[in-house]
């Protein structure tokens, strides 16, 4: 996860970057600022499904007050 530092709106992607497609109407470019990593690894318990979610406030998960899941 990024934050976002900065955000502008580009008509045509292709001015803005000449590897991007060009366009014809409005776009939102963002320019990211650096990662959002947790303190220490989350692990999501066994690894059954992969791609399973799980909820929790940014905060908690950000500075390590998260625990893994109990099962």
């Amino acid at each position: 996860m990024h934050h976002i530092d900065s955000f502008e709106i580009v008509e045509d992607l292709s001015t803005y970057n000449s590897q991007w497609l060009k366009t014809d109407h409005d776009h939102f470019v963002y320019t990211l600022g650096p990662a959002m990593r947790p303190i220490r690894e989350m692990r999501g318990g066994p690894k059954i499904y992969t791609n399973r979610r799980g909820r929790c406030a940014m905060g908690t998960l950000l500075f390590g007050a998260y625990g893994t899941p109990v099962r």
